[in-house]
């Protein structure tokens, strides 16, 4: 079922932090997009990724998560939540990256996700 809210209620919102739910959410420049769990598959293949690149990221002074959130610098209101997030340790937090990650990776590729806009800088621009 597809559904587009112009306003999401806020016991809707609530519901979904009370369950956890919003495990997955994002929030894109103020905007919220619910994204639902990933699959067995996906989780699969994430995990064998994981297993090559957390190595070679650690060899390199870096922290890396699955499936944490990754918020833009300076603002609460643009998060992602990509499959791997790889950063230096001192934006590396417990709710995620707080800031700049060296490197960060989604599937499937974020095709829906804000690439060009004078107001919206892309992901791919403050998060590699």
């Amino acid at each position: 079922m597809k559904a587009v809210l112009v306003e999401v209620p806020a016991a809707l919102v609530e519901e979904r932090r009370r369950t956890g739910a919003d495990r997955w959410d994002e929030l894109w420049e103020g905007e919220l997009h619910m994204v639902p769990p990933p699959s067995g598959l996906h989780q699969r293949l994430g995990m064998k990724l994981a297993m090559v690149l957390n190595p070679l990221a650690e060899a390199r002074g870096l922290v890396g998560a699955y499936e944490a959130g990754l918020y833009r610098p300076g603002t609460d209101l643009d998060y992602r939540v990509p499959d791997h997030v790889y950063a230096h340790p001192g934006p590396a937090t417990e709710r995620g990256v707080d800031g700049p990650a060296t490197w960060w990776w989604s599937w499937p590729p974020p095709v829906t996700k804000p690439t060009t806009s004078s107001s919206s800088t892309p992901p791919s621009a403050w998060a590699r």
